[in-house]
């Protein structure tokens, strides 16, 4: 990470070194492997001091996600129960378009359905053996910085202590499959070296759902902080993760629970 120059951990301040170099949106193979197995050792070093891990962060961990996931569907219900959407622009006949910022009654049992699946998803998660510790909370290629010769993981305004699965995660939405393929078995391996007896793949796999609910989560945090004059750029990213959440799922609106 950069060095740190300064900080004020009572009002979440941090102030760091500028780190020199280009983002690296194009990950090379070399990039991969100079940058996820670090991360993984450093996660897996906090993680055998769970209090210091812990420490000033935000709680991610998965029951209370769980909560969060919940307390997110609340709010979205009754906001929207207390604001309908505008009826059509066009003759009565024709339907209003759902705002994408909208989930539509359907959307919201679903998501509801889903979210009464996931204390069992965790649990499976859960045995994969996997440790809770330091996550970066933002872990694609574009917060990883190069001069060419030493690589940085930059930016962690969403840092957080939970299931570092999260973070293995993240790359796949910014790079193409074969390197997305690289990623996950580094990932994977550096684990599994780290915590012999585990199953980080599997983890991968199960966590899809939570990943995207998580994202949710904490996009609406992000709305609930920043300027008026950005929410426009915004305001549809929470309803979205819900939305790529239930399509990994059987739960589709009006779907019988299995």
């Amino acid at each position: 990470m950069p060095t740190v120059l300064g900080s004020d951990p009572a009002h979440g301040r941090l102030l760091l070194d500028h780190v020199p170099g280009e983002d690296l949106w194009r990950p090379s193979a070399e990039d991969v492997v100079t940058v996820v197995p670090r991360l993984v050792a450093a996660q897996a070093a906090l993680a055998a001091d769970e209090r210091a891990a812990a420490t000033g962060l935000r709680d991610r961990t998965l029951p209370t996600l769980v909560a969060h996931v919940n307390a997110l569907l609340d709010r979205l219900a009754a906001e929207q129960a207390t604001s309908p959407p505008p009826g059509p622009a066009g003759p009565a006949e024709q339907p209003a378009e759902q705002p994408a910022d909208r989930l539509t009654a359907g959307e919201l049992t679903a998501a509801r359905e889903l979210a009464a699946r996931l204390p069992a998803l965790i649990e499976e998660l859960t045995a994969c053996g996997l440790p809770n510790t330091l996550i970066h909370g933002d872990f694609h290629p574009g917060n990883w910085r190069s001069d060419g010769t030493l690589a940085v993981v930059v930016d962690y305004a969403d840092s957080a202590y939970g299931h570092p699965a999260l973070d293995g995660l993240r790359p796949r939405q910014y790079v193409d499959g074969e390197r997305w393929q690289q990623i996950a078995e580094v990932w994977a391996r550096a684990w599994r070296e780290h915590v012999p007896g585990s199953a980080p793949e599997r983890a991968l796999e199960l966590v899809e759902p939570l990943f995207h609910l998580a994202y949710a989560v904490r996009y609406q945090e992000f709305l609930d902080h920043i300027e008026t004059s950005e929410r426009p750029y915004h305001e549809t990213d929470p309803v979205s993760e819900i939305r790529r959440a239930l399509s990994l799922t059987c739960v589709r609106p009006g779907a019988t629970v299995d």
